[in-house]
């Protein structure tokens, strides 16, 4: 087996990659999910929840709620405050 190793800067952090391969990859795109934390109680949320400036349409409720994120994804969005796991969320119409 080959030893390969990537460095590289994402963000001003260095990264160092290292692992085994049995071929040579030559002109191959590759994709990592580089893990920047880990939380042991977060609260999730579909993304198509919250609209761009951070509010959400409660169940119930008239007006949309603003809400505090964190890390922000394509599908999910971490909330720090404004809505708990006791609330139910509705797609809100302008």
């Amino acid at each position: 087996m080959r030893t390969w190793g990537l460095s590289g800067w994402i963000m001003g952090r260095g990264l160092n990659f290292t692992d085994s391969l049995q071929f040579r990859v030559v002109g191959t795109q590759l994709q990592a999910n580089v893990r920047i934390g880990t939380e042991k109680k977060a609260l999730l949320i579909p993304r198509k929840f919250v609209d761009f400036n951070d509010h959400v349409q409660v169940k119930g409720e008239q007006n949309k709620r603003k809400i505090k994120t964190k890390i922000v994804s394509n599908e999910w969005v971490q909330v720090l405050e404004g809505i708990d796991e006791n609330v139910t969320l509705i797609i809100g119409v302008e």
